[in-house]
């Protein structure tokens, strides 16, 4: 029976269940969500090779991208060491204000030139977000659909995956794989399974 399950999700992460899906989304908004593309998360306190990698395919996928993009910042104080996620995770980064702060400058490049909302966030996933993407779901008739890119797989963008999907059931919400970057890549790799069991579209 295990076994039936966990072939069920692989399944679901190859595509299986994503028949009729581009019918579906045909008439609806489009919203692309670009997770945490900071540059302490890139090649900075926090970075890793495997970010590095992501950087130039995130920009692409945003310049082709047609709707509206949203790009969130991890965002902490000067007092980061004496919060919860300090003691468990000391390494200061992304303080407000400094360089690794910032977004990517090719990620910036890209989202400049597109038009993008930003919105800071003091934790892993975003409340603020999800009451924003609502915003436009109440007025879209036709509904929405929602995808996300960016880092950490494993942290940032399956909690903002999952938090979405809690709020909005009937939503599509995708993760394009290729467009994330884990702690690890055993790590990248497990966030994608678990997202997938739980309905999201991994592409």
């Amino acid at each position: 029976m295990a076994g039936e399950r966990q072939g069920v999700g692989l399944r679901r992460r190859k595509g299986v269940w994503r028949k009729g899906q581009e019918e579906r989304v045909k008439g609806m908004e489009k919203i692309l969500v670009v997770v945490d593309m900071q540059n302490d998360f890139v090649d900075g306190a926090l970075g890793t090779k495997e970010a590095v990698e992501v950087v130039d395919r995130v920009a692409a996928k945003i310049e082709g991208f047609e709707g509206r993009i949203f790009a969130t910042l991890d965002t902490h104080e000067q007092n980061y060491l004496d919060t919860a996620e300090g003691r468990r995770l000391p390494v200061p980064h992304c303080i407000r204000g400094q360089k690794g702060w910032e977004l990517n400058g090719k990620v910036l490049s890209a989202l400049e030139k597109k038009g993008y909302t930003a919105v800071e966030k003091g934790t892993f996933g975003s409340v603020k977000l999800a009451g924003l993407i609502g915003e436009i779901a109440e007025a879209e008739a036709g509904g929405i659909c929602v995808e996300l890119v960016g880092l950490c797989t494993d942290i940032c963008v399956v909690s903002n995956a999952l938090l979405l999907k809690a709020y909005f059931p009937e939503t599509d919400i995708a993760v394009d794989s290729m467009c994330c970057a884990g702690v690890t890549p055993k790590t990248h790799e497990a966030a994608l399974e678990t997202m997938g069991m739980c309905q999201i579209d991994v592409r």
